[in-house]
C-alpha cells in the first residue's frame, strides 16, 4: 500500500482481484483531459499517476482504449496520484488485454490518443512546413497537412516540448499520421498535455477580462 494512502482504497488494492499495471489511459473532465499511468486496477476502481490536481467527487471518464470508456469519480488526488471510484464494474483481465493491445473481437485495440488541436511545424527536407495537430500518444500522432509523404523522416515542432523525429506512416488527403522514432517518454507527454491545456485556458480568460474591460469603457 502507498504510504499515506486513504484507507477505502487500501482493501481493495489488497483483493485478489486487484492487478498491478503500468499502462497509459486517458482521463477527461468537463475542463480538463490528459494521460494518466495505472498503477493498480480493480473492477471497482482505480490508482495511477495524473499531473493535475482534482477536487474529490470530481465526474471523470476514463479511456482505456478506443473501444472502452468508464465514467467515475476522483476519490483522491495529491502529489500528482489520484484514486478513481468507477461507477460501474469493470473485467479486469478483459480490461488489461485492451491494455496490451491484444486483439478484440477480431480486431486489434490501439493505446488511447489524446485529441488535442494545436499548431505546429514539421520539418521536411530541411524546410519548415505550417501543420495542425490533431491526436497525439506515445507512439506518435496525427497532423493536418498536406505536404508529406509515406516513409518521410521528419522533425516536429511543438510548442513547449523539444523536437521530436517521427517518420510518416500514411497519408490521406490533407492529413498524416507519423510515429515517433524515439516513444515520448510518459512524463514528458502527461506534463505536457496538462499545461498546454492550462496556458489556453489562461489566454482564454485573460481575453474574457480584457473584452469586458472594453464593454466597461465604452
Amino acid at each position: 500500500m502507498e504510504e499515506g494512502e486513504p484507507g477505502q482504497f487500501a482493501d481493495r488494492r489488497s483483493d485478489a482481484r486487484t492487478a498491478t499495471v503500468y499502462r497509459p489511459v486517458l482521463i477527461e473532465t468537463d475542463d480538463i483531459a490528459g494521460f494518466c499511468l495505472v498503477r493498480n486496477l480493480s473492477p471497482e476502481g482505480m490508482m495511477g499517476k495524473f499531473y493535475t490536481h482534482f477536487a474529490e467527487g470530481t465526474r471523470v471518464s476514463v479511456q482505456f482504449n478506443e473501444i472502452l470508456k468508464v465514467a467515475g469519480k476522483v476519490a483522491w488526488s495529491r502529489d500528482r496520484m489520484i484514486g478513481i471510484q468507477f461507477a460501474t464494474s469493470i473485467n479486469v483481465p478483459e480490461v488489461l488485454a485492451g491494455l496490451a493491445g491484444l486483439p478484440q473481437g477480431g480486431k486489434s485495440i490501439r493505446a488511447p490518443r489524446l485529441q488535442i488541436p494545436t499548431a505546429a511545424q514539421v520539418i521536411v527536407d530541411g524546410r519548415p512546413v505550417y501543420a495542425e495537430l490533431q491526436d497525439i500518444s506515445q507512439k506518435g500522432l496525427k497532423v493536418r497537412t498536406s505536404y508529406l509523404r509515406p516513409s518521410d523522416e521528419v522533425t516536429i515542432l511543438l510548442d513547449g516540448m523539444e523536437p521530436k523525429k517521427a517518420v510518416v506512416r500514411w497519408t490521406q488527403p490533407g492529413v498524416a499520421g507519423l510515429n515517433f522514432i524515439n516513444p515520448l517518454p510518459f512524463d514528458q507527454l502527461g506534463e505536457w498535455v496538462i499545461q498546454l491545456q492550462q496556458h489556453a485556458a489562461q489566454r482564454t480568460k485573460g481575453a474574457d477580462r480584457s473584452a469586458a474591460g472594453d464593454g466597461r469603457a465604452g
